[in-house]
C-alpha cells in the first residue's frame, strides 16, 4: 500500500493494443461469448487497448466526480501507453478513481 504525492505516478494501463478493426471485432466476441465485463481505453484513433484478458489491476480503477487521477499519454521509447497521475494527494486505503 501506497500513498501517492500529486503527480505522482500511480500506474500503468497495459493491456493488448488493437486497431479498429480488431476492436470491432473483440466487442463481437466479447458479446457472443456473453462477456459481462470488459475494459477498453482509446490509445489514439487507431489504436485501443484491451486490458480485459491480458492487462493489470489499473482496469479496475472508477470513473468519479470527484478524481484523484487522471490518464495521461506518454511517448515510450518504441510505442506509445497511457499512465494514471494523480492529481491530488491519495492517501493510504483511498479508492483512487479518475
Amino acid at each position: 500500500m501506497f500513498t501517492f504525492t500529486r503527480g505522482g505516478f500511480v500506474i500503468e494501463y497495459v493491456g493488448e493494443v488493437l486497431d479498429p478493426w480488431q476492436f470491432e471485432q473483440r466487442t463481437k466476441d466479447y458479446a457472443r461469448g456473453n462477456q459481462e465485463h470488459f475494459y477498453f481505453m482509446a490509445l489514439k484513433s487507431d489504436a485501443i487497448i484491451d486490458a480485459t484478458g491480458k492487462g493489470n489491476c489499473s482496469r479496475f480503477i472508477n470513473h468519479s466526480c470527484e478524481p484523484n487521477c487522471e490518464t495521461q499519454k506518454v511517448i515510450l521509447i518504441i510505442n506509445l501507453g497511457t499512465n494514471f497521475m494523480s492529481n491530488l494527494i491519495i492517501k493510504l486505503r483511498v479508492l483512487i478513481c479518475l
